[in-house]
């Protein structure tokens, strides 16, 4: 079973069901902040749903019960080793593991490339469009650099989110600057440049907090772009062109004075912000405490270690191996033309980024709803490369 064409994709028609879908989506996006109980049931809601329509994948697949033994690892450890209380245990499991389920019905439920685009850039939009509209309202006020790196909004010095967090929803938007390479792999026109627009928005958010993740992931989605096909002439041209007037753009706004200055006065790129040390201090502190350890306000800032941090050694392991699955099925849907070209370039740009971004940030603690998306892609990568494969 594969993907099949379907005319009420062309003209990016979307079903009414599928609508109502990414509505709950962005509901579960935006809810989160208020708390993590609306995620869990606006995602059991989804479940149901799929379930009432008759498009759920088997519950009982590999993904889905590796997934559900990294959790309960993580929930007995993190719960009796004092790291987190039994409520918080259940906020960060159910709905990673639902996440892998509904990643799998979407595989179901998206049969056509051109829906399969318009999902991954719904998932990069609705993380990251609050953060948009925030960013956007302090640089009216504040002005285009914010060296500061906090936030002035109604009272305000920090709302609800700090920079780096705001860095790790911004990343799959950012990432979509590699739109730029599928123009010729028939990718729909339309959603292609919507990509790249809220890439450019997402970069510039994070450029105002100065932020050097931002640059990084940009960075990295166009190396991956470039390395994915044939190196185009004029794509490179274009890009030399493009990074000549970014500069002179910021040339005289101060931004480059401020990251020289966060280069000299606090960790430089070179040790990854700081963070190599925190690594291996992390990986050392785990090997010492098997079953997880707790230093109060500490992180180190990689998301496989943290998470090991709270739930042990096991499942620190399991959730490597399982990412490491996940990044060669992206690989190998390449193999598979009936997805669609594009579709297979961004799919990997997204693991890439996810990789990058999880790799140097605390994420489970940090930005929760970015590991839910990080599940429900996996089981949206697992769905559609069994699918394809059969």
């Amino acid at each position: 079973m594969g993907l099949r064409n379907t005319n009420y994709a062309e003209d990016f028609e979307l079903p009414s069901w599928l609508k109502f879908d990414f509505i709950l989506l962005f509901l579960a996006v935006l809810l989160q902040q208020v708390h993590p109980v609306f995620v869990c049931v606006i995602f059991i809601l989804m479940f149901i749903r799929d379930s009432i329509r008759g498009v759920s994948y088997r519950i009982l697949c590999f993904y889905n019960i590796f997934v559900f033994v990294i959790f309960s690892q993580f929930f007995y450890c993190g719960y009796t080793n004092g790291n987190m209380t039994f409520y918080n245990a259940i906020w960060y499991s159910v709905p990673s593991v639902i996440a892998v389920m509904l990643g799998h019905n979407y595989a179901l439920k998206l049969n056509n490339p051109k829906l399969i685009i318009i999902f991954l850039f719904c998932i990069s939009l609705f993380l990251a469009l609050p953060h948009i509209i925030i960013t956007v309202r302090d640089i009216l006020s504040n002005g285009l650099i914010n060296p500061d790196r906090s936030l002035s909004i109604d009272g305000y010095d920090e709302t609800q989110r700090a920079i780096t967090a705001r860095t790790v929803e911004l990343s799959l938007a950012i990432c979509g600057i590699a739109a730029i390479f599928i123009k010729k792999l028939n990718a729909p026109l339309r959603i292609s440049n919507l990509f790249i627009i809220l890439s450019v928005l997402a970069e510039l958010c994070t450029l105002h907090f100065v932020s050097r993740t931002g640059i990084a992931i940009l960075i990295i989605a166009l190396i991956t772009g470039l390395l994915y096909k044939k190196i185009d002439a004029k794509q490179v041209i274009m890009l030399v062109m493009i990074s000549f007037l970014v500069y002179k753009l910021f040339e005289n706004s101060g931004f480059l004075d401020v990251f020289s200055e966060r280069e000299r006065d606090g960790s430089s790129i070179m040790d990854a912000g700081g963070r190599t040390e925190r690594w291996a201090i992390g990986f050392a502190a785990l090997l010492e405490n098997p079953l997880g350890y707790n230093i109060e306000d500490w992180f180190a800032h990689n998301f496989w270690l943290d998470f090991g941090r709270v739930g042990g050694l096991i499942a620190f392991f399991l959730l490597c191996i399982f990412s490491i699955l996940l990044f060669a099925k992206t690989i190998k849907l390449r193999s598979f033309q009936i997805i669609g070209g594009y579709n297979c370039l961004l799919i990997v740009v997204f693991s890439v980024t996810f990789l990058a971004t999880l790799f140097t940030e605390p994420v489970h603690s940090g930005a929760p709803m970015y590991m839910y998306m990080y599940f429900l892609f996996a089981g949206f990568v697992d769905g559609l490369y069994n699918l394809n494969k059969l």
